[in-house]
């Protein structure tokens, strides 16, 4: 696996204290990071630095992931909260698409439908037709 000063500096936003600090600690590749968690890491390391770490390692510790040099924090969240709720599918646009988030929308009721529902249930009569009006009259 990679040194921790590579992809994860540049992901989590590390300087060079913080990789001392993990360094010391014996967090020296990837792989040590992938089992390490929030409360292990040294709190003289912002919460946030420790928390995008902690995501990183949960992200590491699933088989077959890596850090590429395209992987971005927001990429490594989507895919926990993906794995975290259920399947996902792909959709023609390429973006994963959660199936067991809820019942799909079969139809919607359109605006008439709606001015309908609305007016019959307010307790003010619907506008007079001025048509109408004239020829009551």
């Amino acid at each position: 696996m990679d040194s921790i000063t590579g992809r994860v500096k540049s992901i989590v936003g590390l300087s060079d204290e913080d990789c001392n600090l993990l360094t010391s600690a014996g967090i020296t590749n990837q792989e040590e990071l992938s089992f390490v968690q929030f409360d292990d890491l040294d709190n003289t390391i912002s919460v946030v630095k420790r928390r995008k770490l902690d995501i990183v390692g949960r992200y590491l510790e699933k088989e077959g992931n890596v850090l590429a040099a395209d992987t971005t924090i927001g990429h490594i969240r989507k895919y926990l909260n993906e794995s975290k709720s259920g399947t996902t599918r792909e959709d023609t646009g390429g973006s994963a698409v959660l199936i067991a988030r809820g019942a799909p929308i079969v139809s919607t009721d359109n605006i008439t439908c709606i001015s309908k529902r609305h007016r019959a249930a307010s307790s003010t009569p619907p506008p007079i037709d001025p048509i109408e009006a004239a020829r009551r009259a």
